[in-house]
């Protein structure tokens, strides 16, 4: 049987099957004889807090504690249940890996977040994305703020809203079932009784983190619309944030930094140890506050402000002339290579060396 030490921590692996008598004597790891070992898995119970809803088939491996019967001098295996998760007084949900929910559990860290995303003003109405159960949310109701919540999954919502009418705080929680990326946010916040801009905050899943950042600044200030927030309180992946916040020249400037940077100007907070979520996630978060900048260079067109960026980072260790030689659009290949020559920007340099407002120029004269 193969075993994966440190999957499931503090949990005693295989232990040899002692005879009385022998402690020690045999270094064997096996099931004692009359334990089929096909059957102890099959009818063992699922306890992985990423189990699927409904299903109780167990995975394929499962460990065991060697424990000493006082009915008998033989040893034989007992099932455990390791994961502390599954163990917590009063947890009755269990999370969904697709949708990537690890619930924040530090009241230290929730603090530093709040305090974040209100700022020094006075609290009032604000939008959070992803409440999960709550850990955001109810520290900033006791702030005094009124909550819009966005939330996916409808098991959430409704018990956010159970636990929000039993502390007595439902007079200013609004709960609203939908996913953030297809939602009509300005329509939710008019609904909401308040008008934008609003502070946006949320504990981001890090699969919909840069696709949902971009979609908020498309939604921005668009032709006709009102700018719909100002400040944007997120917590990301420690990589992706590191992207956003990046300057030009170093290691993690890229196309989202030079998006994200365009419209907004990007700060980094603090950082989150993995310990501080249910699941304990694999990777390091990060807090980042976005506010809109009050002149944003123009860009032309959107979209073809960031296919122009992703077209020159393509190649990001080559020189800007080997980048724009290898755009698929040869002719806007030779509108990029005259702009360049225009502004005077030296086209040995690299993409990663340019600043935000030369992409930004470039675009507006090759849109």
């Amino acid at each position: 049987m193969v075993l994966f030490r440190g999957l499931w921590p503090r949990v005693p692996a295989w232990r040899p099957a002692l005879q009385a008598g022998t402690r020690g004597a045999s270094s064997e790891r096996r099931l004692p004889a009359g334990i089929d070992r096909r059957e102890a898995v099959e009818t063992a119970p699922s306890y992985h807090p990423y189990r699927k809803a409904g299903g109780q088939r167990p995975p394929p491996l499962m460990r065991y504690r060697w424990e000493r019967r006082p009915s008998g001098q033989v040893w034989r295996p007992a099932l455990r249940v390791p994961d502390p998760y599954a163990t917590l007084r009063g947890v009755t949900f269990f999370p969904t890996r697709a949708r990537g929910q690890n619930f924040l559990h530090d009241r230290s860290v929730a603090k530093r977040f709040v305090a974040a995303a209100l700022g020094s003003g006075e609290p009032g109405p604000i939008v959070e994305i992803g409440p999960g159960k709550g850990a955001l949310t109810f520290p900033l109701l006791a702030a005094g703020a009124r909550v819009l919540a966005i939330e996916v999954d409808p098991r959430l919502a409704g018990r956010v809203e159970e636990h929000a009418r039993e502390r007595g705080l439902s007079e200013n929680l609004r709960v609203v079932t939908g996913d953030a990326l297809q939602l009509d946010l300005g329509a939710a916040i008019a609904d909401f009784g308040a008008a934008p801009p609003l502070p946006i905050c949320g504990n981001l899943p890090f699969s919909v983190a840069s696709p949902l950042l971009l979609r908020l600044i498309e939604g921005h200030g668009g032709p006709g619309n009102p700018p719909l927030f100002d400040t944007l309180t997120l917590t990301l992946q420690k990589e992706v944030a590191d992207r956003v916040v990046a300057r030009r020249g170093e290691r993690d400037y890229s196309p989202l930094s030079v998006v994200v940077q365009q419209a907004l100007r990007a700060e980094a907070c603090f950082r989150i140890h993995p310990g501080a979520f249910r699941p304990r996630p694999r990777v390091v978060s990060s807090v980042i506050r976005l506010t809109p900048r009050p002149d944003p260079p123009a860009v032309g067109s959107e979209s073809h402000f960031r296919a122009l960026v992703r077209g020159l980072f393509a190649h990001r260790r080559k020189t800007l002339r080997n980048c724009v030689s290898r755009l698929r659009d040869q002719e806007l290949a030779g509108r990029v290579e005259a702009a360049l020559g225009a502004l005077g920007i030296d086209t040995e340099l690299r993409p990663e060396q340019l600043a935000v407002e030369e992409f930004a120029e470039l675009s507006r004269r090759t849109c």
